[in-house]
């Protein structure tokens, strides 16, 4: 049987003169947005993507081999997908109306009643893809990970393929968590999306979430149930993950042949791309990751076992002081506590240095976001205008603010960029539906300014001090042959000493730079028995170097 409209070729159509994958210009260089897809097995992640590739080209062919089936998931590894895209506006164009003028047969902001008549419409409207953009041409690159309930208790491992992916990219711009509306928020599903959102923490300020498998029917704030559903998984969800985050409605149905649904489709995917230019990247060079909840339990154990040898070390230390203090004389002795004392000074400059390092920098902390919608649904756009005030007082100065609105005038505008505060008033434009999201920023250095200040004080106390002991041990003068070989065992005392001493430092801590995390993870050491693990883990500490671009050594 044939279906009206479904066997006839795709609605969608381009403009001669639209830029799109089939452009000649792909020499040109382009901005890139790195976005990283999370979600459950058949949340519709792989679907998505493929809308995602229909959205930047309508004539592209559907890959249906990267798309699971049933309860399986089709992601077993990072997967990475590029499209090149100016962020089209899509039109929906109704050719049948009696309408002299082209310009009304353009149905995007009619209202709610006249798109729910027209849903199951396949005759006479189109959707078209728009000639201008109001966006330059970039490429958007695209993460697909494996199910958050595929992983088989391999996180560390996933997650370090994510960090391999990115590894060609500066930044990440988007963490798209994809969930089904029909699925279920069990207790399993909140324990992941909390794993993934510590693992990920300096990455808070870009998490989205997409709702797939909408149907646009339903998708109004007229609708009580859709209504009530959605208040409470966004309460769920901003608990799990210890912050409100923005939400996005989509049914991104890749077989659908009927026009209105394509186009309010297309209207949601740009909406999530363009969330990506809009988001304050999060660097891969400087990003730390939080262990998972098992790398702390095996690192704790590997702790313990540093802790001990250490502690067994300290008393060969001291019955070496006492074999040294038969053999050298008091000038040898003194030489040993000199060199003890600098050994100790630079390692806590080393360690100050590895915080301000991390903490003294100009890279941007989300510190503030609010998020105003008069009406949320593309629906009901009916209402009187209504004046609104946002604003927020800070303990610190704003360096950098990203807003965004539409269907809005905004009134006036206080404070800011400079200042301790912000304030703004809004009000929405007849007869349109109209939104107000704002991100505030500060360097990081601004919230951390006293312990700074403290760091660095303390920095150059050491240093001072480091300055008087290299003078006392200059003086001492050179040591014999048995003072050299004593004062050689216990160096090497004192070497093991700290090698043991770094990796209890990197065992302890919670987090891990991007590139001791995937170095880890991928090696396997978090695989097996919890005994092979502490083992594992511990070699791998001991044997560890870090690059230059990441931690400071800490000998």
């Amino acid at each position: 049987m044939i279906i009206p409209g479904k066997d006839e070729p795709q609605d969608i159509s381009s403009d001669e003169d639209t830029l799109d994958e089939a452009s000649s210009d792909h020499d040109e260089p382009v901005a890139t947005y790195n976005i990283v897809l999370l979600g459950q097995t058949q949340a519709g992640k792989s679907n998505f993507i493929q809308g995602v590739r229909k959205y930047a080209d309508p004539r592209c062919e559907i890959d249906h081999t990267t798309i699971g089936s049933g309860g399986e998931s089709h992601t077993t590894e990072v997967a990475q997908y590029s499209v090149k895209t100016n962020f089209p506006e899509y039109h929906l164009y109704d050719s049948s109306l009696p309408i002299a003028s082209e310009a009304a047969k353009f149905l995007d902001s009619c209202s709610f009643q006249e798109h729910r008549r027209m849903l199951d419409r396949v005759d006479g409207v189109k959707v078209r893809k728009g000639k201008a953009s109001s966006y330059p041409r970039a490429s958007v690159r695209i993460f697909d990970t494996p199910g958050l309930n595929d992983t088989q208790g391999h996180d560390e491992k996933n997650v370090a393929n994510i960090l391999s992916a990115l590894s060609g990219g500066e930044a990440v711009h988007l963490v798209l968590i994809v969930m089904s509306r029909h699925a279920p928020m069990t207790v399993e599903l909140q324990a992941a999306l909390k794993t993934y959102s510590n693992i990920f923490s300096t990455m808070g300020g870009i998490i989205a979430f997409a709702h797939t498998k909408f149907d646009f029917k339903d998708h109004r704030i007229d609708n009580p149930v859709t209504t009530k559903f959605m208040d409470e998984r966004k309460a769920t969800l901003a608990s799990v993950i210890g912050r409100d985050t923005p939400h996005f409605l989509i049914d991104c149905d890749l077989d659908e042949y009927r026009p209105v649904r394509n186009f309010l489709t297309q209207r949601a995917i740009r909406s999530i791309l363009t969330q990506a230019t809009k988001n304050v990247p999060v660097p891969l060079s400087r990003i730390h990751l939080h262990k998972t909840t098992k790398m702390m339990e095996i690192d704790q154990q590997v702790a313990n076992g540093y802790q001990e040898r250490l502690e067994h070390l300290k008393k060969e230390v001291i019955v070496m002081d006492k074999k040294i203090a038969d053999i050298v004389n008091k000038r040898i002795a003194d030489i040993v506590d000199v060199n003890s004392e600098i050994d100790n000074l630079t390692r806590r400059n080393q360690d100050l240095s590895v915080y301000l390092d991390i903490h003294d920098t100009e890279d941007l902390e989300l510190v503030y976001e609010d998020h105003f919608y008069e009406e949320v649904s593309p629906w009901d756009i009916f209402g009187a205008r209504q004046d609104k005030t946002l604003e927020k007082s800070l303990n610190v100065i704003i360096d950098h603010i990203e807003e965004d609105h539409w269907g809005l005038e905004v009134k006036e505008k206080r404070g800011g960029k400079g200042s301790d505060y912000w304030n703004v008033r809004v009000m929405r434009w007849f007869y349109n539906p109209g939104g107000y999201n704002v991100k505030l920023y500060t360097k990081r250095r601004n919230l951390h300014r006293q312990e700074i200040d403290n760091k660095k004080a303390a920095w150059n106390e050491n240093n001072l001090r480091l300055g008087e002991w290299e003078k006392k041990r200059s003086k001492l003068g050179s040591e014999d042959g048995t003072e050299r070989g004593s004062l050689k065992e216990k160096q090497d005392l004192l070497t093991k000493q700290r090698q043991i001493q770094n990796a209890f430092a990197r065992a302890s801590q919670g987090t891990l730079h991007s590139n001791l995390y995937q170095a880890i993870a991928k090696s396997g050491a978090y695989q097996g028995e919890i005994s092979e693990c502490v083992r594992k883990v511990g070699d791998f500490y001991m044997a560890y170097t870090p690059s230059g671009d990441e931690e400071a050594a800490m000998e």
